[in-house]
């Protein structure tokens, strides 16, 4: 509170973030006389509100505890859940949603069910990676809602732009553009058929097959995985500085074949605790030089 006085009291504009206690769930230590390790069980929520959505259920789309497993790798190896998990599940959901309510509405994304999964938020579905994100202030139409692919790195530019101050040639991300329809459309929405599968040949994006696609967007991934500045923000840039491929549509000319086919695919040495460089991986994704790779250069 003494940085919330003394700030009120300048002139210089300051900027103010509050990080409640995340509402996920309960990391319960009491196992083994608290000597165990710590397991996560549901969120506990505050006495006014444990009464709250006695009738709410985890949404059933289609990817909600499927017949047919989906995703890949551990993902499709998920058992069928039976009736009793599924209990648990929408009372772990309603827990949740009573916890929020002491620090407001909102949680970013969080799969509870889906593809067969227990609750959890560390895989790319998109249950657990959209988050919602509100803002207001000078220069921000009332009631509007952005629907543009948009991520935290987007954050810092966005305001930058609505207070009117020049953007910072290391920003990793852009502003968060308003331009109207500019929604993505899918014919899966919640993720449930993989086309990447043995018949992954007969499959045609854009009239090309499937591992030439992939071998694209493996680049662009390979790319973003350890980009800075710049070259998050124009990626076909970094890959091809000469300015001869601008999107995946050039970048599927026959002529890069050999080029993408050769690239290093993410790929990690093992799992740490947190970020070590040693364990991360290839670093870095080859650059196309007047039609050779980097490499042949030096």
């Amino acid at each position: 509170m003494g940085f919330l006085d003394e700030a009120l009291v300048g002139e210089r504009p300051f900027f103010l973030a509050v990080t409640p206690i995340a509402p996920h769930s309960n990391m319960n230590g009491t196992f083994g006389g608290g000597q165990g390790p710590l397991w996560m069980d549901e969120p506990i929520p505050e006495e006014r509100h444990k009464h709250l959505f006695p009738d709410a259920k985890v949404p059933r789309n289609a990817n909600f505890n499927p017949r047919n497993p989906t995703g890949v790798s551990w993902i499709h190896d998920q058992p069928y859940r039976n009736q009793s998990v599924i209990y648990y599940n929408d009372h772990y959901y309603r827990q949740r949603l009573r916890a929020l309510q002491s620090v407001d509405e909102l949680d970013n994304g969080f799969h509870i069910s889906q593809h067969r999964l227990p609750p959890g938020k560390t895989c790319g579905f998109e249950e657990d990676i959209r988050v919602p994100f509100m803002i207001r202030g000078p220069g921000i139409p009332q009631n509007f809602i952005e629907k543009s692919v948009t991520t935290h790195v987007d954050i810092a530019p966005t305001i930058f732009q609505l207070a009117g101050i020049e953007l910072r040639t290391d920003f990793d991300g852009t502003p968060m553009a308003t331009v109207p329809n500019n929604t993505y459309k899918a014919s899966d929405p919640y993720q449930v058929n993989n086309l990447w599968k043995k018949n992954h040949q007969e499959v045609k994006i854009f009239g090309h097959s499937m591992s030439k696609v992939i071998s694209r967007l493996n680049t662009l991934l390979m790319v973003l995985k350890s980009c800075r500045g710049f070259q998050c923000i124009k990626p076909w840039d970094t890959l091809h500085p000469d300015g001869s491929v601008t999107s995946l549509m050039d970048a599927l000319d026959s002529k890069y074949d050999t080029f993408y086919e050769s690239q290093p695919n993410v790929s990690f040495g093992r799992c740490a605790y947190g970020y070590e460089i040693e364990a991360e991986g290839p670093q870095n994704a080859k650059i196309y030089r007047n039609g050779y790779n980097l490499e042949e250069w030096i």
